[in-house]
């Protein structure tokens, strides 16, 4: 071969390596560490990292159980509002959450998957300190090799019996 062709070669493989990772289908591993990667961010108070694992047309739905078991809607956001609110929470709020995925399901294709949680938040605010529970729908898809959001339903419900 010559070296002409072995440059084009090289210069073809290099320019496949992209989009052969691109094509790796998602894990569940990726899937636990996306979620546990949101958590720490907002632990740390890294609005612009937990931002980040969302896509720019996220939508963020807020909504409570009722006792009776039905769903009672408080709103919905976009990306930039729900930033905003968040900046606003934790301006006046101490908050630490603790989650446990309770459900992942990886699309057929293997680049989509939902995944469900458990979270527990611990409320600070003006000298009082609080507990507050919610279970989280998230639809997750790849986009290039990188994980993102498409939106998040937080369903606040009571809090299990302290043991």
């Amino acid at each position: 071969m010559t070296s002409r062709l072995i440059s084009s070669m090289a210069a073809a493989l290099i320019g496949l390596a992209p989009v052969e990772a691109a094509a790796q289908p998602i894990t569940e591993a990726a899937v636990r560490a996306f979620v546990a990667g949101q958590e720490a961010a907002w632990n740390r108070r890294d609005l612009t990292g937990y931002f980040a694992g969302f896509s720019k047309d996220a939508v963020f739905v807020e909504q409570a159980r009722t006792p009776a078991g039905g769903i009672i809607r408080y709103g919905s956001s976009d990306l930039a509002q729900a930033r905003k609110q968040s900046t606003a929470f934790l301006a006046r709020t101490q908050s630490l959450e603790r989650s446990s995925i309770t459900r992942v399901s990886i699309g057929p294709d293997g680049r989509g998957a939902s995944v469900s949680t458990r979270k527990s938040t611990t409320l600070s605010r003006a000298g009082r300190t609080r507990i507050a529970c919610a279970e989280t729908l998230q639809t997750l898809r790849l986009d290039g090799a990188r994980l993102r959001s498409l939106g998040q339903t937080e369903t606040a419900v009571r809090c299990p019996p302290r043991r």
